[in-house]
């Protein structure tokens, strides 16, 4: 008989752990740069034109300075390389508040692993680690184990990105607790046996977890809007308690994460 424990809390990091832009039009919000045609630049095409040229770089195949390039050819030369790679550095945001502490909690619990598992890219995934000494966002880096879409050579929400995570994790399916706003990765995820909690509406922030045989749900309600998890710093408790074989404490309320209603 399998042993149904969590063994391995896995978060996606942009919208979970840390914010970043959502379009482009904020993007260049954030890089002081103006929006040119903003009508094409929010079309169907352009949108599409520029999701062709970011996937081959977060699988890694092409370098930061490749990508450059290609964004600005997908923009048909609306923005230079320059003022690409300047929306580029500008796009992560803050790390949401609270969710340092409750990385470094989960960490502290005995036989349970933190790790991640992010569609991004080389030049995000330095800045998100700190590579130039400069820490600002302690949750990437209080997580034991990190794994990256460029690195992995593999996308969310594609099965190789999933079984390569399970392969490095050292954990099966039902021993990882999943966290991932993007409805089409936790659906991926579903379908590789992981416990991914379907994203309620933005506005109505909740977590829940197939847990042991019974199959019994937690659900953990966050005053926070603006990400999967926002001041959820419950769930270490509710680990601790997995962990020791303890009670839940109590029925919650039913949510629409329960529905599938999705943004």
């Amino acid at each position: 008989m399998s042993d149904p424990a969590v063994k391995v809390v896995c978060f996606d990091i942009g919208g979970v752990l840390i914010n970043h832009c959502r379009s482009w039009a904020e993007g260049c919000e954030h890089a002081g740069l103006p929006v040119r045609e903003g009508g094409w630049v929010t079309s169907e095409e352009a949108i599409a034109r520029r999701r062709a040229a970011i996937w081959p770089y977060q699988r890694g195949e092409c370098s930061t300075e490749e990508y450059h390039a290609m964004m600005a050819e997908a923009l048909n030369g609306r923005y230079s390389r320059e003022e690409v790679a300047r929306v580029h550095r500008a796009w992560i945001l803050d790390e949401y508040p609270g969710v340092a502490p409750l990385v470094r909690e989960l960490g502290a619990i005995s036989g349970l692993t933190t790790a991640c598992l992010s569609n991004t890219n080389e030049a995000h995934w330095e800045q998100m680690l700190g590579s130039d000494g400069r820490v600002r966002y302690p949750s990437c880096t209080e997580l034991q184990v990190r794994l990256a879409s460029h690195r992995l050579g593999a996308s969310k929400p594609e099965p190789d990105a999933f079984a390569l995570a399970q392969e490095r994790l050292g954990a099966r399916p039902e021993q990882i607790l999943f966290f991932e706003d993007g409805p089409q990765n936790v659906e991926a995820a579903r379908r590789a046996d992981a416990r991914a909690p379907r994203p309620p509406p933005r506005r109505r922030i909740a977590l829940e977890a197939d847990r042991g045989p019974a199959r019994a749900r937690v659900t953990l309600w966050s005053s926070t809007a603006t990400s999967c998890l926002g001041a959820c710093c419950e769930l270490p408790n509710v680990m601790a308690r997995d962990q020791a074989g303890m009670p839940s404490g109590g029925s919650e309320p039913q949510t629409s994460s329960a529905r599938s209603d999705n943004p």
